[in-house]
């Protein structure tokens, strides 16, 4: 996180080497339910700083409660966020969500389906409600978006550096994503 200071960025040489950002810039992978938790506790975004959200592979939606094998494993936490702020909840923010699509699950019973697509279609389950959908390995799309945010989709890309193999993962197109973190509401 940068906050009303400088700092050096060298991980990234595609990046300036310093930059300067007020108010807050926080880009949030997977744990976005803690941002949108602040963003929602705060009467006003400015009060606290942050004019931009940019959240990568993060589910932002409960799953449906009328799914069997479908579990809130936010035990309530996006429930409570979708109800006091759904969407993109607060105008003088500006919103973007990011999602790799590079597996489509699959139901288990699929016999052509892959392994890997029988396990992320479980994992899929769980956080929307249907295995049969695209996502990022670990996030389905149908999650990781939120109502009236910038909404993109990386195809290929997938959640971790961990099990990535020869995929990308977010943190290595960065360039397609970064400049959102800089972008303010109008």
């Amino acid at each position: 996180m940068v906050s009303n200071s400088s700092a050096t960025v060298s991980r990234f040489p595609s990046l300036p080497l310093t930059m300067s950002c007020s108010p807050l810039a926080a880009p949030l992978h997977t744990i976005v339910r803690l941002g949108r938790t602040y963003l929602a506790e705060v009467e006003s975004p400015a009060d606290a700083n942050v004019d931009c959200f940019v959240s990568l592979g993060s589910p932002h939606s409960p799953p449906p409660k009328d799914v069997q094998g479908a579990i809130d494993q936010t035990r309530g936490i996006l429930t409570h966020v979708n109800a006091v702020s759904p969407g993109a909840f607060h105008d003088d923010v500006a919103y973007t969500t990011v999602c790799g699509t590079c597996v489509t699950g699959a139901a288990l019973r699929s016999a052509e389906a892959s392994l890997e697509e029988k396990i992320c279609g479980q994992g899929y389950k769980q956080v929307c409600g249907s295995a049969s959908v695209a996502g990022d390995g670990i996030v389905p799309r149908a999650s990781a978006h939120l109502e009236g945010a910038n909404q993109i989709d990386l195809d290929g890309v997938y959640h971790s550096p961990i099990g990535k193999g020869s995929r990308e993962w977010y943190g290595d197109v960065i360039d397609a994503w970064l400049e959102h973190v800089y972008t303010t509401a109008e």
